[in-house]
């Protein structure tokens, strides 16, 4: 075969089987090439060439993936970048694949601008500077300033410039605004929690869309904002309350944190902020929030026992074998904490932080509960102490099973954004089906704050 160059046939090529461009099988082959420079950095990693960054003895980080966009972290020396070196340099030999350079860039955390010119020029990338953008998240971005949130508020305005919506009806531009607007700040929801301010933009760009046909063009309101947002079962136009839709997406990471327990950046969490379980579901950890992230502090915050407790509230707990349940604080029988329930025992209580397995023995494959108390219980403790024993007599943990978290607004147990933000406007249903309960499609890192200085490193993307 040859192609015609303005009439005239190149040289002659032999043709081969495939994959055509926009293939579906494609990403994933690539996927399986990709997984080969993991393993070359694991394999230097091992072999003490490679210093990535250490944040305790287990938990230590060197490289990040997610499709064709790859960082590696390391300490900024000259013998992690020879290694570096060296692992793309090799890839390229064994996989046929090229590096792009021009696009990579060179990151340093309390390193001198020598080191990282001559380590750019080692390198053949260009140094930048924190913040930077990773899969469309600006990492080390302050999300509670009006500027990180500025692309997407010109993203809403260049789109309806191309729009008008004078010559559409009220039905189009509520399609336009839920398919499009609603859309355009999701991934950006999904992972900070947007200022007042910002959410107040985005409405007024929806609201004069709306009403006027366009951006700039002002008119009557005749129905407040929050009947718009309604579903249209209870009159409203079904547009999403872009506040609440924040909040719901946000709260996925709690979910997670409660579920996830494999995932690396669980382990990170859990190091810097202790048991993620009593943060989320107990709201323990407020003395140390000031020393927390911004991203934590903001995730804390939602739908804490000052914002209501409704994430809290819709949270149940299906006993298993009892090691993660918290027996005093958690819910799992009825529909209240214990600590809520019986307060008097809980506060003589000598195990106030324990999980339901830690609360008695197994004799002779029976259940045996054993409650500790720190002093003497009057004879009215003695009463209710008795009557909660004789709540427990026919529960016991099992030994097949784990415990397992339940969202009661589902009827599958399992969250959906859907779901939260219906629950807080008081008219969700349980929804039929299962859920797809799974790991965020963006393949995001939660953006963690250490508390203290961070230590030399190298990032390069």
């Amino acid at each position: 075969m040859s192609v015609l160059v303005n009439g005239s046939p190149t040289t002659d090529f032999d043709v081969g089987k495939g994959l055509r461009q926009g293939d579906p099988l494609s990403p994933f082959l690539f996927l399986i090439v990709a997984e080969g420079l993991t393993g070359l950095m694991h394999k230097a990693v091992d072999s003490n060439r490679f210093h990535g960054y250490k944040v305790s003895n287990d938990i230590k980080f060197h490289t990040l993936q997610f499709a064709d966009d790859t960082i590696i972290v390391g300490e900024g020396n000259w013998d992690n970048l020879w290694t570096i070196k060296t692992v793309l340099r090799s890839f390229e030999m064994v996989s046929g694949l090229k590096v792009n350079f021009f696009k990579s860039k060179l990151y340093g955390i309390n390193l001198d601008d020598s080191f990282l010119n001559a380590a750019s020029s080692f390198l053949h990338c260009g140094v930048e500077t924190i913040p930077f953008r990773f899969l469309g998240i600006p990492v080390g971005a302050n999300p509670r300033r009006r500027a990180t949130w500025n692309p997407i508020i010109q993203s809403m305005e260049k789109r309806l410039c191309g729009w008008n919506g004078r010559l559409l009806s009220i039905g189009g531009r509520v399609t336009l605004i839920n398919s499009v607007l609603s859309s355009l700040p999701l991934y950006f929801f999904s992972f900070f929690k947007a200022p007042t301010c910002v959410i107040k933009e985005m409405v007024r760009i929806q609201r004069n869309f709306l009403w006027g046909g366009a951006l700039d063009c002002r008119k009557v309101c005749w129905v407040s904002w929050d009947r718009i947002c309604q579903p249209k079962e209870k009159g409203g136009l079904g547009v999403k309350n872009l506040e609440l839709f924040n909040s719901s997406l946000l709260c996925k990471w709690k979910w997670r944190c409660l579920n996830d327990k494999v995932a690396a950046w669980y382990d990170l969490l859990s190091f810097r902020y202790g048991s993620l379980v009593a943060n989320i579901l107990c709201d323990e950890g407020r003395e140390d929030l000031k020393h927390a992230s911004i991203w934590w502090r903001d995730l804390w915050s939602i739908g804490n026992k000052d914002d209501g407790g409704w994430f809290g509230n819709n949270i149940s707990n299906i006993l298993g074998d009892g090691n993660e349940i918290g027996f005093w604080k958690e819910k799992w029988i009825g529909l209240s904490p214990l600590c809520t329930v019986y307060p008097t025992l809980y506060c003589k209580s000598g195990q106030q932080d324990a999980v339901v397995s830690a609360m008695g023995l197994w004799h002779n494959d029976t259940w045996m509960w054993n409650l500790l108390w720190t002093d003497e219980l009057t004879v009215l403790e003695t009463d209710t102490a008795a009557e909660l024993l004789l709540l427990l007599q026919h529960i016991q943990p099992g030994n097949n099973s784990s415990d397992r978290r339940k969202w009661s607004p589902n009827i599958d147990g399992f969250f959906s954004v859907k779901s939260a933000g219906g629950n807080r406007l008081g008219f969700a249903k349980p929804e039929p089906g299962l859920s797809k309960n799974r790991r965020s499609e963006s393949g995001l890192w939660p953006i963690i704050g250490l508390n203290s200085r961070p230590e030399p490193g190298l990032l390069k993307v």
